[in-house]
């Protein structure tokens, strides 16, 4: 989800705003990690397992109120479960004590500090336990730290956490064979269909909200998809960029995709007005047509969107790439 929405957020934020380059780094975090995730599942199609294994990726789980836990991977055997953590840093990772936390260092970029890989892992696996008595299962885990860059190098990692490359998955599962069964198919169906009905995926939107932005520091209305300059009507349809000169339709329909996405859950006509600084009747044609739910009668109407749809209405307008605001591709 921040993947989809954190470039429409850059996309609106002077560069100079304090939080800009912490919300640049967080997307190249995202973008590196989901690309992490993608080389890890290209490996574990090439396994040959010897016994029946549910391969489940990016399982989310509510176990309280405030409380989720999001594995990477998940891996469900007649053995039991193992839990893949993917990380995809192109660099040296350093195992710290005292507080435990990783220092990653970069040839060319300043260190940063990640959560100790150990306890990282340990507390996903815990929580997953718990989860699973609760569900009536008592089933052996493991966790597995998967590297999907051969650029990674760890130093002074504890000796109880499994490491591998991501490349070498398929040979990692044929050296280790699934021996004792703990599983029956019947059993792996039905933990299979328990997951999958329990998904708990968290709803970030709207991302201002989400890392406390304030909206007025945003910049309001249609933007040009190539400079992100505010555009200017020309007419019902068309659109130009003050910046860069370039002319586009539809802009209104994506612009008030990035609302919902950036600045609000719920959008009024009144709201709609002071964000495209227009008047009633271009405010009724800009909603008109769009795949929003409404909310109250009259003057109180309130339009809102389903998730679902925003997601992938955002997929497929994501903001072209622009260095100013879209961080560099992942390593």
């Amino acid at each position: 989800m921040l993947l989809i929405g954190l470039p429409s957020l850059l996309a609106r934020m002077n560069p100079k705003h304090p939080r800009y380059q912490e919300l640049r780094e967080s997307l190249y975090r995202v973008k590196a990690g989901y690309a992490g995730e993608k080389i890890a599942d290209k490996y574990l199609a090439r396994c040959q397992f010897n016994v029946p294994v549910t391969i489940l990726t990016d399982v989310q789980l509510l176990m309280e109120k405030d409380i989720r836990i999001q594995l990477d991977t998940l891996l469900i055997t007649p053995s039991g479960l193992f839990i893949l953590e993917v990380k995809n840093i192109a660099g040296r990772l350093i195992c710290r004590t005292n507080p435990p936390h990783v220092e990653c260092q970069y040839e060319n970029r300043p260190p940063i500090v990640m959560e100790c890989l150990h306890m990282q892992t340990e507390n996903s696996r815990q929580y997953l336990q718990k989860w699973l008595t609760e569900e009536g299962f008592e089933i052996p885990i493991q966790s597995l730290i998967v590297l999907a860059s051969q650029k990674t190098s760890v130093h002074h990692a504890p000796s109880d956490l499994t490491l591998v490359y991501a490349k070498h998955l398929p040979l990692y599962f044929q050296s280790n064979p699934f021996e004792k069964t703990v599983l029956s198919i019947q059993q792996i169906k039905s933990l299979t269909r328990k997951f999958t009905n329990q998904q708990s995926v968290y709803n970030p939107f709207p991302l201002s909200e989400y890392f406390n932005i304030d909206v007025n520091d945003l910049t309001p209305g249609c933007i040009c998809e190539v400079c992100y300059s505010p555009l200017r009507r020309l007419s019902e349809r068309k659109w130009l960029c003050k910046g860069c000169g370039n002319i586009t339709k539809f802009a209104t329909k994506r612009a008030v995709y990035e609302y919902f996405a950036v600045f609000d859950r719920e959008l009024s006509r009144k709201k709609c007005k002071e964000f495209f600084g227009v008047e009633n009747n271009p405010a009724k044609h800009i909603l008109k047509n769009l795949p929003l739910q409404l909310s109250g009668n009259g003057k109180s109407v309130l339009y809102h969107i389903e998730e679902r749809i925003l997601s992938k209405e955002l997929l497929s307008r994501q903001p072209e790439s622009n260095p100013q605001s879209v961080p560099a591709p992942a390593e």
